[in-house]
């Protein structure tokens, strides 16, 4: 990707995924759920890379969907050294509770916010 993001491409990135329960409700073979994701990045200057993505999911045959926006900005200082902000809100519907960061849950209905900096070094 970083070579990609150098030569000022703008990386464009889709999915699709199904998830079925372990056990068929009412004999139906469909989803349960279903998540959508499109994304891309673009470098901005050669050491300044921004990347976004909006990922959607979908709960069959219920309101309780979330929507997930996430937006990143990568700042190289040297070849093995990277500073970065992440900012994400999740906007959960009717009584979906997805939290920000995975494995996490809040108040059905609410929307939640994170942002996080640091430093990356590769040793």
């Amino acid at each position: 990707m970083r070579g990609m993001a150098r030569l000022r491409l703008l990386p464009l990135l889709s999915g699709r995924v199904w998830r079925w329960p372990t056990i068929s409700t009412a004999g139906h073979p469909w989803p349960q759920r279903e998540i959508l994701n499109v994304g891309g990045s673009y470098a901005v200057t050669l050491a300044f890379v921004l990347r976004a993505g909006v990922y959607h999911t979908d709960r069959r045959n219920s309101a309780n969907d979330a929507t997930s926006y996430a937006l990143k900005g990568v700042y190289s200082l040297s070849k093995r050294t990277d500073l970065f902000l992440s900012a994400s809100y999740m906007d959960n519907k009717a009584g979906s509770n997805f939290g920000v960061v995975s494995g996490t849950v809040v108040a059905p209905g609410v929307g939640q916010t994170g942002v996080v900096a640091g430093v990356k070094h590769i040793f």
